[in-house]
């Protein structure tokens, strides 16, 4: 039965990593979109995001990365022309490829010119849309390079309810690499599981990397302590059978991640215990 759940599991993992790759590289041979640009007044600025209003008034944000080529400070107010790849969904705000500063911020003017300025429409008086707000704060939170999370699971063979924590690491050499090393508990019938797991997470790419949800796939060693406790009453008293386990294994998994954080994720272990595991967790 455990041969048959590990065969099971481990067939599931490569067909679902499988049918990614080529969807990936089916997306791959497409030609990609033509570079965009955009006009406006900055109107909020954070680490990894800007928020551009146009003279239309309509509110854009846009994700800065490693790759975005950008002054060193972006200030408020000031006029730019922010360069990008428009994304296919309008719920994934587009990455910079670059952005340019056209003209610095009234106030800096009027201090180098010694003039008053123009009285001008305050950003204040046009409050940046909530919607925006939040999908600043996810971006904000998606681009933290130490993540903490939580996670509870269900485990077949044996049969476990686990919960456990995590944190996330990176990204390391690309955008798409992150260490993910995790705890976890689990209590059964007969079985109680402390596991160490050193693993590592790969962002498929098969769309923009700040889409809403993405999928994922890694693994990693695992160390993994069980002690299985078996307590029967007989006519001749009470059998009490107790053995305690180390085992070194290696752990496949695959998942889908939200971007504000949640993720669900299905586990196969290799010369260690449980078989498969069913995942539910948050990064915080």
């Amino acid at each position: 039965m455990q041969t048959s759940l590990r065969m099971l599991a481990g067939c599931v993992l490569i067909c679902l990593a499988t049918s990614a790759i080529v969807a990936h590289a089916q997306e791959s041979q497409t030609a990609q979109p033509k570079l965009s640009s955009l006009q406006g007044t900055v109107v909020s600025t954070a680490k990894a995001s800007v928020i551009v209003r146009t003279s239309e008034g309509i509110f854009q944000l846009f994700v800065l990365d490693r790759n975005t080529t950008r002054p060193q400070t972006i200030p408020e107010q000031a006029q730019v022309k922010v360069l990008f790849t428009p994304t296919n969904d309008p719920s994934t705000p587009p990455i910079a490829d670059a952005v340019q500063i056209t003209a610095p911020p009234p106030a800096k003017v009027a201090a180098l010119t010694g003039e008053v300025p123009a009285p001008t429409p305050a950003v204040e008086d046009e409050p940046v849309p909530a919607s925006v707000r939040q999908l600043e704060r996810s971006i904000q939170r998606q681009s933290r390079r130490y993540r903490l999370g939580v996670r509870g699971a269900s485990a077949l063979d044996p049969e476990l309810f686990m919960f456990g924590a995590h944190t996330q690491l990176g990204p390391f050499f690309n955008e798409n690499v992150f260490a993910r090393p995790n705890l976890e508990i689990g209590f059964g019938e007969l079985t109680t599981l402390l596991a160490f797991n050193f693993e590592g997470v790969y962002r498929l790419p098969l769309n923009e990397r700040t889409a809403r949800w993405s999928m994922y796939a890694g693994g990693g060693p695992a160390l993994n302590f069980s002690h299985r406790n078996f307590v029967e009453e007989t006519d001749r008293g009470k059998i009490d059978f107790g053995d305690l386990d180390l085992d070194v294994g290696f752990n496949f998994l695959l998942g889908i991640q939200q971007r504000e954080g949640m993720f669900l994720e299905l586990k196969s272990s290799a010369y260690s215990l449980p078989t498969i595991r069913f995942i539910v967790g948050y990064n915080f």
